[in-house]
């Protein structure tokens, strides 16, 4: 196993959130792991988005395990991000969004959350 990256909360208290583990590696594409309490109704869509999270990230081969308690797609796309982010340094240097060393944006850019 190499280097992974985790994000998000799970167990049995957990809910409305999901809990991913991302290991990158050299070749084999995209395999997920699933474990969902509504695996049977949306199943298909949570890994359909974990796929295009990945693949926005330019994550093109990893192994993928996933925890979820019901997360909404918001959530789920912040949590991949998140544990992508753990693993692959951001372009500029950083380990995340609160790097001292990311470029300074400008004044009068619009500011939004994702959570």
């Amino acid at each position: 196993m190499g280097p992974s990256g985790t994000a998000g909360r799970r167990g049995a208290d957990v809910r409305s959130d999901l809990w991913v583990r991302v290991e990158p590696r050299s070749e084999g594409g995209v395999e997920i792991a699933m474990r969902s309490k509504v695996e049977a109704y949306y199943g298909d869509a949570i890994r359909a988005q974990v796929r295009e999270s990945l693949a926005a990230l330019g994550v093109t081969h990893a192994i993928v395990e996933i925890d979820d308690s019901g997360a909404l797609p918001f959530a789920i796309a912040a949590r991949v991000e998140a544990a992508v982010r753990a693993v692959r340094p951001l372009p500029w240097g950083g380990a995340g969004p609160a790097s001292a060393s990311r470029p300074p944006s400008a004044r009068d850019r619009q500011r939004r959350s994702r959570l």
